[in-house]
């Protein structure tokens, strides 16, 4: 079994600095480059490369296909790409990098999935990724694996040996730390911040929506019938985020059939009667029968009558 050296190379979810030399990764790799001639040829693409080069271990470093994720940095070294289709329709990738010594930054850096591990053993790497599901655990930790993760997360939380070589930087927004405030500021129910969102119960997946578009900070928010199928104590937390963005000189249109709802919530209303405009007043202080009227033909505008 390899030992892992102290690392001084530090790795994160968005970007790495790698600044070691490869002897100082990997017990006994001076001894092997010795053993090796002056000359030698690259496995991957049969480039002649340097004694010192051929007895580098490369890495197999996880990074994603998603454009908010781009770019990817130190990808063009890939010597080998793979590139595998995962849950919900989506792909990720995992660069096979040899001569990552000199590289300034690598990253984004993204969970594993158990299929690619036997993909990267072929290469005999040092795997780099940011955690991963659960049922892949007794796989990326077995003797055999050499591996580096920022979070030893895999469905129940916790900080891997490898984290602290990990960092983010400061020009790129926390994925993780969003989807941390809004499962708490929302009360999402779900087992970890890691689960696809397409699992979670349709109440969940309502929070998620509504919360990941008001972290967007948007200029106008547009949001149609945004609590349906939620609780009481739910849809109230909803109520008191919009009118947080409205404090804030967010331009918000809500759509909804609640006129309670509608007439605490709304400055001005607009209603709408067989697909024409019927009415429009204020929404402060406005009769709930004056519109409810104006919901349908009997108390639309003149010219919806015709």
């Amino acid at each position: 079994m390899r030992k892992r050296n102290a690392l001084k190379t530090k790795l994160c979810s968005l970007s790495i600095c790698l600044a070691m030399a490869a002897a100082a990764f990997i017990p006994g790799m001076s001894a092997r480059a010795e053993a090796l001639p002056a000359a030698a040829v690259r496995i991957y693409t049969g480039e002649p490369i340097t004694a010192a080069q051929a007895a580098g271990r490369p890495i197999a470093v996880m990074m994603p296909t998603d454009k908010i994720a781009q770019p990817s940095y130190g990808i063009g070294n890939a010597k080998i790409l793979y590139e595998i289709m995962e849950e919900g329709e989506i792909s990720r990738q995992m660069a096979i990098i040899d001569d990552w010594q000199g590289l300034a930054k690598i990253g984004n850096i993204r969970s594993c999935r158990l299929y690619y591990i036997p993909e990267a053993m072929e290469w005999d790497p040092i795997l780099v990724h940011f955690g991963g599901v659960v049922y892949m655990k007794d796989k990326i930790t077995a003797p055999d694996v050499d591996n580096l993760s920022g979070t030893s997360e895999y469905g129940v939380g916790g900080a891997a040996p490898g984290s602290v070589y990990f960092f983010r930087t400061t020009d790129r927004k926390a994925p993780h730390k969003l989807a941390e405030n809004v499962v708490d500021e929302l009360s999402v129910s779900t087992p970890s911040v890691e689960t696809p969102v397409r699992r979670l119960s349709g109440g969940n997946v309502q929070k998620v929506l509504v919360g990941r578009e008001i972290a967007s900070a948007p200029t106008v928010l547009l949001t149609a019938y945004a609590v349906r199928g939620l609780d009481i104590n739910s849809s109230y937390t909803i109520y008191d985020l919009i009118n947080k963005e409205k404090k804030q000189g967010v331009a918000v249109i809500y759509v909804g059939e609640d006129l309670d709802v509608l007439l605490e919530l709304s400055d001005k209303i607009l209603v709408l009667c067989g697909g024409r405009v019927s009415g429009y007043i204020e929404g402060r202080g406005a009769d709930k029968r004056k519109v409810g009227m104006m919901m349908t033909k009997l108390g639309g505008a003149a010219e919806d009558e015709e």
